[in-house]
């Protein structure tokens, strides 16, 4: 009948129709992700040496600050930036996780480019596990010991929480990235890692600053 004809012929150009999208989508999206990762150090721009961080007395916080270029022609839906900081104490070797969090989930839409600060402070941090390993206080014992004959000390000497923090272990920062791309054709996932040492923040060891910090403010 000439009516069924008719359907298979509308149906056989929706196949065709679909089919050809389907393939112009995956090459799109294919020459897309080329052009993302052909430059992904201009594309992803993070320096390690801006990260600002501070953990102990004065309040536990990081931030990162990094600029994310999609050069392609579909958006990163929901592109996700996670933070962890691993931590092991240098004597004991216990390990903890510090922080662990999604700081940033946005849709990125093509050739765009997007500055992206992320920032982690207070709840994000998993405090009690940290004072717990340390005997319930940021400061060495000598710190507290100083505290505790003058409570007046406290606020001269809570700089020396963060340099005996660090002095104590070793950290590891690890920064996931996560989306899809290309219509939720492509899943992706990166992760970089890079450590926090005594000696990128401080150039005497913490045995000396805490002594010139007691000498600058008198205490014997």
């Amino acid at each position: 009948m000439a009516w069924q004809k008719i359907v298979r012929l509308v149906m056989k150009i929706v196949i065709t129709f679909i089919t050809l999208s389907v393939a112009m989508t995956s090459l799109v999206g294919g020459v897309s992700m080329i052009l993302i990762v052909n430059d992904l150090e201009n594309n992803f721009q993070m320096d390690p040496s801006g990260v600002q961080a501070n953990f102990g007395a004065s309040g536990n916080n990081i931030s990162v600050s990094l600029n994310f270029t999609n050069e392609g022609y579909f958006a990163f839906e929901d592109f996700t930036i996670s933070l962890k900081i691993d931590m092991e104490n240098k004597t004991s070797a216990h390990e903890i996780t510090f922080l662990d969090s999604i700081l940033y989930q946005k849709t990125l839409q093509g050739k765009n480019s997007y500055p992206i600060d992320l920032v982690a402070t207070g709840e994000y941090f998993n405090n009690q596990s940290l004072l717990d390993d340390m005997g319930g206080s940021w400061n060495d014992p000598e710190v507290d010991a100083l505290i505790a004959l003058n409570s007046s000390l406290e606020p001269l000497l809570k700089p020396l929480s963060f340099p005996y923090i660090l002095n104590s272990y070793d950290f590891i920062i690890t920064l996931s990235i996560s989306s899809s791309y290309n219509l939720g054709l492509i899943n992706f996932g990166l992760d970089y890692e890079f450590p926090i040492s005594y000696g990128d923040y401080f150039l005497v060891d913490y045995d000396q600053m805490k002594q010139d910090l007691k000498d600058l403010y008198g205490i014997p």
